[in-house]
């Protein structure tokens, strides 16, 4: 724990939450503080159904609720008393890449696998992690130390394999990577289906209609494989078997925005024009509504992110960033009661240091 500290802690803490708004020594201070009191509040805080709660639990929980930020104190928290150091900076990781700090999250992941006696999890997690980050050559290297410390269970090893190898459009050692991982695991659908989908990049349409026709006669609500199988047969010109798949898709997911498009091109293709419009007015009405989540998600997002900035500056002694902050969570839900209790909190502040500056 001593490395977690000095390498990542620091690092971590100056740009998470407020992004480094004060002096770096006093904020992490500040932080560490403010964090401690986090974590301790964790373990006083029990359900009757657990007892004491588990502070990594309650991270991911955060998480859950998409609450990134505190979530990360959290797990800061427990990872500066030593408890846990393995899980915690797995987890870890996975909050820094939710804040967009993927530097930072690898930093986490490379000192998990350093803290731990059997570290193969970890090396599948930075290759996950490159992988999204489009680092494929990177992602690749983490493999191979994954399978020196674990050759005898190198199948997930040849799927990331895989997906990076596809990514980069190198389609023969993608198509070569996921029949490794099929011979380990012959019962695997996902990997069925990356082969079916190589295939079809690679040209060989018929080849993946077949494998795909084979994936859906054992699974046939299996929705990724009718979505690749609505796509394929538009492609191929079968519009019939295109409705069908698409159709399917749609009565597990009735607001599929590009199945409702593609279910409205097949029935224009085959001359039902008024079911083409209908299906096409659903994907008009599903894209709305899609917008206004969008929006609406963005405004429940900012909130707790703007509620904690406050009441982390409010404990920090600074008042007047806490109202901002607060008034900014206000505009957006005005009726929100923590947010309209912690600045009348900072309101309060700001008059005591008002008053005592007069007085001096």
């Amino acid at each position: 724990m001593v490395r977690f500290k000095s390498v990542c802690a620091i690092s971590v803490l100056t740009v998470l939450l407020l992004g480094g708004a004060c002096d770096p020594a006093e904020e992490l201070q500040a932080q560490l503080a403010y964090y401690e009191r986090v974590a301790a509040k964790l373990q006083l805080e029990g359900t009757p159904e657990t007892g004491l709660q588990d502070p990594i639990e309650e991270a991911r929980r955060l998480m859950q609720q998409e609450r990134p930020r505190l979530a990360a104190g959290v797990l800061l928290a427990v990872l500066a008393t030593g408890a846990d150091p393995e899980t915690g900076l797995s987890d870890l990781s996975q909050v820094l890449e939710k804040l967009q700090e993927p530097a930072l999250a690898e930093e986490a992941l490379q000192l998990a696998i350093r803290s731990s006696v059997d570290p193969g999890r970890h090396w599948c997690q930075l290759a996950e992690l490159r992988i999204r980050q489009r680092d494929y050559t990177g992602a690749r290297n983490a493999l191979r130390s994954y399978e020196q410390q674990r050759p005898d269970k190198t199948a997930h090893a040849s799927f990331l394999a895989g997906l990076s190898f596809q990514s980069e459009l190198r389609l023969e050692e993608a198509l070569e990577s996921y029949l490794r991982c099929g011979e380990l695991e012959p019962d695997n659908d996902q990997v069925q289906l990356k082969v079916a989908q190589v295939h079809s990049l690679l040209g060989n349409e018929p080849l993946a209609a077949e494998l795909l026709e084979e994936l859906l006669g054992r699974k046939p609500d299996y929705l990724p494989a009718l979505m690749e199988a609505s796509r394929l047969y538009q492609r191929m010109e079968r519009f019939d078997r295109a409705l069908e798949t698409g159709l399917a898709v749609l009565e597990q997911e009735p607001d599929h925005r590009r199945t409702l498009f593609l279910v409205s091109q097949c029935y224009r293709r085959t001359g039902e024009r008024q079911k083409a419009e209908e299906v096409f007015a659903r994907f008009t009405r599903a894209e709305v509504r899609a917008d206004s989540q969008r929006r609406q998600q963005s405004r429940e997002e900012a909130i707790p992110i703007l509620i904690d900035k406050g009441r982390f500056a409010l404990t920090s002694g600074r008042p007047e960033e806490a109202r901002q902050a607060l008034q900014q969570a206000l505009e957006l839900d005005p009726e929100h009661r923590i947010a309209r209790q912690l600045i009348q909190e900072a309101n309060t502040a700001l008059r005591a240091d008002t008053g005592s500056g007069s007085r001096r």
